[in-house]
Formats: C-alpha cells, structure tokens, sequence
C-alpha cells in the first residue's frame, strides 16, 4: 500500500476546512435569517460568540487545530495499516 505523506495532507485539509469556514461565515453573515450558524459554530469553536472580527479570527484557529487532528489521525492510521498489510519479503 501507498504511505500517506502527512504535510499534504494538512495542507489540503488546512486550505478546504479554511474555505468552507470562509463560506458558511460569510452566507450566515449575510442571510441571517435563511443561514443561522451561530449555534453550529458556538457548539464546535469555543470562544465563538457571534459574527464580528474576534469570532472570524477564533473560527480561522480552531479550524486550523482541527485540520491537523485530522491529517494526523489519518496519517498515523494509515501508514499502520499500510506497513501491516505488506507481504512479508522471501
């Protein structure tokens, strides 16, 4: 099996995590009514308190922080299994 190099694997959960953050902000910012993320990102960013500067910047962190749990949970899974599942050399 291919081993899963960790760097890009951060960096591509780091950059989709940062952007769908950006997103789902920046709609519920702007259709409070049709969007309302503020129980959602009160429940998995703590410190989130509402749509204002500090809140953006605490979301921006903790997505960050959970984009390299992530990559490295996967990572360290895989490349167990993957050196595991290899035949055994003759």
């Amino acid at each position: 099996m291919i081993k899963v190099p960790f760097r890009p694997l951060v960096a591509t959960l780091f950059v989709l995590g940062e952007l769908t953050y950006l997103i789902c902000f920046a709609a519920s910012a702007i259709w409070t009514r049709a969007i309302d993320m503020r129980g959602l990102f009160s429940a998995i960013f703590p410190g989130f308190s509402g749509f204002d500067a500090a809140s953006l910047l605490i979301g921006l962190v903790w997505v960050a922080v959970y984009a390299l749990y992530a990559a490295a949970v996967i990572t360290w899974t895989w490349n167990f299994v993957a050196a595991r599942s290899e035949p055994a050399p003759r």
